[in-house]
């Protein structure tokens, strides 16, 4: 994700900030949810915890807090231009590495986008049951089917924890990561199903920024 680029070649900017696997996890699941969030909601996540927004001013002086929230804008930008070439939403170089376990950069950026995805389950809630009331069925398949795909997300952001003491669950564990891709397209197509049924709000920020 090139707009994150400059962000982490800075050491201050770099400070504030969650690894970049898991903000790119997070940038991926607010750009996949059923109604993209407004950037004073989905920001936040990105920064570490401990140091909060108040302390950009004590990390220097070379970035500011809206150099890093014009970064983080155009890092959106381009997921989201991406997810319009059916580009896979995971970058290419984050590959599956028992080894590593939780910290790869695979697991990591699964984590930042399962992070996110919690964050954003309300609305994930409203659209299902906006759907229930209008067939039953569909909201029962999109609710095994989302299922099914945080599952495959939760046993590849901590393989190793998942895998532990299990050998025949640690064998099968590459193959459950060859389906990662498949589950983020089914990931994506079941948030576009989901968000026709929610009315549009800041005409879904703007036209999911295009």
């Amino acid at each position: 994700m090139s707009a994150l680029h400059t962000l982490y070649t800075n050491r201050h900017a770099a400070a504030l900030l969650r690894p970049r696997p898991f903000v790119e996890g997070v940038i991926g699941a607010a750009a996949c949810s059923p109604e993209i969030p407004l950037p004073p909601q989905w920001m936040p996540w990105t920064f570490q915890p401990e140091l909060g927004l108040q302390q950009e001013d004590a990390a220097g002086q070379q970035f500011t807090f809206d150099q890093i929230t014009e970064a983080l804008i155009n890092a959106l930008r381009e997921t989201l231009a991406n997810m319009r070439e059916s580009k896979v939403l995971l970058p290419e170089d984050y590959n599956f590495d028992l080894s590593l376990g939780a910290g790869s950069k695979q697991a990591q950026w699964l984590t930042g986008f399962l992070f996110a995805h919690q964050q954003l389950q309300p609305l994930w809630q409203q659209a299902w049951e906006l759907m229930q009331s209008s067939s039953q069925q569909q909201a029962e398949e999109a609710a095994q089917q989302l299922k099914h795909c945080l599952k495959v997300f939760s046993v590849l952001a901590d393989p190793s924890a998942i895998a532990s003491g299990d050998t025949a669950l640690q064998q099968s564990l590459p193959a459950v990561a060859k389906t990662l891709p498949r589950a983020l397209g089914e990931y994506q197509a079941l948030a576009d199903t989901l968000a026709s049924y929610l009315p549009n709000q800041f005409e879904s920020f703007t036209k999911r920024l295009d």
